[in-house]
Parts: C-alpha cells; sequence; structure tokens
C-alpha cells in the first residue's frame, strides 16, 4: 500500500513538471484574440524597427570627373517597419544616406626659393575640398495609402573616437550579434585630367552605440600619376565617416568625420 502511494506521488510530480514546462513556453495573445508563439521580436508600438530581412546589397559606390574635380558617391539603404498604438504595421521607412566626397587637383603652385634665388615648382597634387552628408527618406503609409519622400543635409561634425560606446553586439538581452551587411564593400576608378588615376573603395560595418544604429564607412584611395605611357606608384589615403540612427523613429540622426590612424 505504502509503496503504491509512492509511486503514485512520483507519477504526480512527474506530471506537474512537464505542465510546468509546456507552460514556459512563451504564448502571447493578438490583438485579434488568438494566440501564438512568438518567433521573433514583437512588433512595438508607436515606433519602428529594423525590417528583417534587409535588402541584400544596400550599399553602392560611383565616382565622377568633371575638369580638376572629381567626386564619389557612397549610398547606403536601410528599411524600417513602423508600427501604430496597436502594434499593427502603419508605415514602412526607406532611409538611405549619401555621402559625398569632392577633390581638386592643383598643377602645382611656384614658391620663391631666397636661397638659390629661383623660383620652385611644387609637385601637382589632389586634395579633398568637401565632404558633406545627406538622408533621404522615403515613408509609406499603409493606412492612407499615400508615399511621401524628402532630404536634409546634415552637419558632418568631426571626432576622434568614431566607436566610443559602441558594441559588436544589440544592447538587449541576449545580446545577439550585429547582423553585418551581405555585400559590405564597393568600388570605383575614374580618371582626371588624364593626370591621375583615383580609386576609391568603401566598406561598411555595423555597430550597436549607446541605443543608436552605428553605420562606420572606411573609405580607401590610391591616387596615380599618369606619367606618359605609364602610372606612377599609388598614394593611400584613408577616411571614415560615423553615421548615428535612431531605430524607433527610423531615422538618420547625425554623422561624424574622422582621419583613421597610422
Amino acid at each position: 500500500m505504502v509503496g503504491q502511494r509512492m509511486e503514485g506521488r512520483r507519477r504526480w510530480i512527474a506530471g506537474a513538471i512537464v505542465a510546468a514546462g509546456l507552460a514556459a513556453f512563451v504564448v502571447v495573445p493578438f490583438a485579434g484574440g488568438s494566440s501564438a508563439a512568438v518567433v521573433g521580436p514583437s512588433p512595438i508600438p508607436n515606433a519602428c524597427q529594423l525590417q528583417s530581412p534587409q535588402p541584400e546589397a544596400p550599399l553602392k559606390l560611383n565616382a565622377v570627373s568633371v575638369g580638376k574635380l572629381a567626386k564619389a558617391v557612397a549610398m547606403q539603404k536601410e528599411v524600417f517597419n513602423c508600427f501604430d498604438a496597436q502594434s499593427k504595421l502603419a508605415t514602412i521607412r526607406d532611409q538611405e544616406t549619401f555621402i559625398e566626397i569632392v577633390e581638386r587637383s592643383s598643377d602645382g603652385e611656384k614658391s620663391w626659393d631666397k636661397k638659390k634665388h629661383r623660383w620652385h615648382a611644387q609637385s601637382p597634387s589632389l586634395r579633398t575640398v568637401a565632404t558633406s552628408v545627406q538622408s533621404a527618406t522615403c515613408v509609406k503609409d499603409l493606412v492612407s495609402g499615400r508615399v511621401s519622400c524628402g532630404s536634409q543635409a546634415l552637419p558632418l561634425g568631426t571626432t576622434d573616437t568614431p566607436l566610443s560606446k559602441c558594441t559588436t553586439t544589440s544592447g538587449t538581452y541576449p545580446f545577439a550579434t550585429i547582423t553585418q551587411p551581405s555585400h559590405p564593400v564597393e568600388m570605383s576608378t575614374v580618371v582626371i585630367e588624364k593626370k591621375w588615376v583615383k580609386t576609391i573603395k568603401v566598406e561598411k560595418e555595423v555597430f550597436s552605440c549607446s541605443g543608436q544604429i552605428g553605420d562606420l564607412y572606411l573609405f580607401t584611395e590610391l591616387i596615380e600619376p599618369v606619367k606618359g605611357d605609364s602610372i606612377g606608384s599609388p598614394t593611400t589615403l584613408f577616411a571614415g565617416v560615423m553615421c548615428f540612427k535612431d531605430e524607433a523613429r527610423g531615422q538618420l540622426v547625425s554623422c561624424k568625420a574622422f582621419t583613421p590612424g597610422r
């Protein structure tokens, strides 16, 4: 009799454990009254989150020369889903970042050499004269059926520590690794006044920076002089731009330029 009671108690405990395990399986009721297991991040009311998956090749770069000027434009695209107060998808925000770098060719100015009493011609050069950032956003309103677009220029600040307070993992538990672009590198080449061959490459990496999305753009330039029927040895230049986005608003907030250390 005692043995039967012990066996019954063991079966009851085992059943309770199984029931507790089933109860621990996360089930969340939807607004319509039905329920389903949570597979991914839940929509957030009155806010945006990155669409998943993102465009396969969101980074582009091209370059062009006009007279003594050479311009390179890097463009990056991200898509955000934005929800209303009932966590229903209301709008889709297509946010694009344009980074433009303008350089100018110089023939080399002459300077007076006081010791030799003659003019000295400096070597021709190619230098950056302007760097700018433009944000373009198109909003697809699923409620009204309208599409609206706008753009604005962002002031470009400077920094020596572009990765301050940034990590390669998300800022919320379980701290998953940040998803990186599937095509993170673009490159283009242009000829300037038949004197220079300029090759510019941009690569992008994404970070989580104090609750914001941090987009790190690194530019590498190879500047080669044209000498008769040959091309001289390249000079390598490096530059960087760090941009920050507010994911909840699906909006580009600020950008800062920096020069990578050597």
